[in-house]
C-alpha cells in the first residue's frame, strides 16, 4: 500500500506537470512553475534562460530575480564559465540535472571565475541544471541555484528535478515553436494583403520572409548567416539602431529608404516589435520588418503618410509642413508663439524619424509623397 507521503508526493508530481504543460501554452506561467519547483527541491529559485545568437533571454522566480538581473546586466551570462564548461565536456548529452560535481573538481570550483566573481559574494555556489538543443544553434537552460550555506542539492531533490526534467524540456520547446508560429502566422498576414515582409532577430538574422521580401532586392538583402542587410548604408545604419533598441520606447521604427543621399523617397521599412511572443523567453527577441511603398498608387495625403509612417506627433507634423513650405526655425517660433528652442527641439525629433540629415532631405521626403507637392 502507498504511503501518505508518497500519495503526496504524487499528487505534486501530477500537479506540477499540469503546471509544466500549462506554461508550455501560457509562457507568463514559466515563473510559476520555477517557483514550485524550487521551493519543493530547496533552492532559492530557478531560471530559464534561452541563449542563443541573436541574444540571452530569460525569466526567473522572485527568489533570484534580482541576483539574476545582475547576472546578464553586469556581463557573466555572456561569459558563463558554469555552461561553457558544462558543453565542452558534454554534460548537455546526459539524460539529467547536472551539478557542479560534474562540471568541476574542487581546485577548479575554487578558482573558477563566474563562482568567485558572482556566485560566491552572493551567497550562492550551488546549482542543478540541464540544458536541451533548439535548431538555429538556439539553446535552453533550467538551472535551480541554492545557498551555499545549505550545501549540495540531496539526491531526493536531484530525483525530483530529474522526473520533472523530460516534462520541462518538451514544454519549453512547445513554447519556442508556438513563438514561431505566431510569427509565421503574421508574415502571412502580410502576404496577403501584398506587403514584403521579414520576421528578424535582435541581431538582424531572418526568422522567416515571405516571397515578396526577395522580390524587393534593390531595397534589402541577406549576407553570410542570413542577417538581413538594407542596400542604402544610411538606412541600413538606422535598422541596426532599431534593432538594438527593441526594448525601449521612442526609438525610430520607421526606415525611410533613398537609393541616395538627399534623392527621393522610395520606400520606408516598418521595424514591428514583437511583445509578448513565445519566442521573446528564448533568445530571440524579434520585429518584423514591413516595407511601404508610399509612392505607389496611395491615396492618402502627405500629412496623413507621415503620420502612419514615421510616428510623428501632430506638433512635429506641423513643424514640418513649415519646413517644407520654406520657413525658418525663428519664423516658425514666431509663426507659433513658441520658443526658438522649442522648435529646434521638435524639428530635430522630425529630422531623426524621418532619417533627413539636412532640411533638404525633409522637403525632398515630403515632396516625393502622395499629394506632397
Amino acid at each position: 500500500m502507498m504511503s501518505i507521503e508518497e500519495a503526496r508526493l504524487d499528487d505534486w508530481l501530477a500537479q506540477i506537470e499540469t503546471d509544466i504543460y500549462e506554461a508550455a501554452i501560457v509562457p507568463e506561467k514559466w515563473t510559476t512553475v520555477l517557483d514550485g519547483l524550487a521551493a519543493r527541491v530547496g533552492s532559492a529559485g530557478g531560471v530559464l534562460f534561452g541563449v542563443s545568437t541573436a541574444a540571452t533571454s530569460w525569466m526567473a522566480s522572485p527568489g533570484i530575480y534580482e541576483a539574476m538581473s545582475a547576472f546578464v546586466a553586469d556581463g557573466w551570462a555572456a561569459n558563463n564559465t558554469r555552461m561553457a564548461t558544462g558543453i565542452s565536456r558534454n554534460l548537455h548529452l546526459l539524460p539529467r540535472f547536472v551539478t557542479e560535481a560534474d562540471y568541476f573538481s574542487p581546485a577548479e570550483l575554487a578558482a573558477d571565475p563566474t563562482y568567485r566573481g558572482f556566485f560566491y559574494p552572493r551567497g550562492f555556489g550551488v546549482s542543478a541544471g540541464t540544458v536541451a538543443f533548439l535548431p538555429h544553434d538556439d539553446m535552453l537552460c533550467f538551472s535551480f541555484e541554492r545557498r551555499a550555506d545549505l550545501g549540495p542539492f540531496s539526491a531526493e531533490s536531484l530525483g525530483l528535478l530529474d522526473a520533472v526534467r523530460p516534462h520541462l524540456l518538451r514544454a519549453s520547446l512547445i513554447t519556442a515553436r508556438l513563438g514561431m508560429e505566431q510569427i509565421r502566422t503574421a508574415i502571412e498576414t502580410l502576404t496577403a494583403v501584398g506587403l514584403p515582409a521579414v520576421a528578424v532577430s535582435q541581431t538582424g538574422r531572418v526568422l522567416e520572409a515571405n516571397a515578396l521580401f526577395a522580390a524587393a532586392g534593390e531595397v534589402w538583402t541577406t549576407r553570410g548567416h542570413d542577417q538581413i542587410v538594407l542596400q542604402n548604408t544610411t538606412a541600413d545604419a538606422m535598422l541596426t539602431d532599431a534593432l538594438a533598441a527593441l526594448g525601449q520606447a521612442h526609438v525610430t521604427r520607421s526606415i525611410p529608404i533613398r537609393q541616395g543621399a538627399g534623392q527621393a523617397l522610395t520606400g520606408v521599412v516598418q521595424v514591428i516589435p514583437l511583445r509578448r511572443l513565445a519566442l521573446d523567453i528564448f533568445g530571440n527577441m524579434a520585429a518584423i520588418l514591413v516595407l511601404s511603398a508610399p509612392g505607389s498608387g496611395a491615396r492618402a495625403s502627405a500629412p496623413a503618410l507621415l503620420l502612419s509612417l514615421f510616428d510623428l506627433t501632430p506638433a512635429e507634423l506641423e513643424i514640418a509642413r513649415h519646413v517644407a513650405a520654406g520657413r525658418t526655425v525663428s519664423a516658425i517660433a514666431v509663426l507659433k508663439q513658441r520658443s526658438v528652442a522649442t522648435v529646434r527641439n521638435q524639428l530635430q525629433s522630425v529630422m531623426q524619424k524621418t532619417g533627413s540629415s539636412r532640411q533638404a532631405d525633409l522637403i525632398i521626403l515630403l515632396r516625393s509623397l502622395p499629394g506632397g507637392g
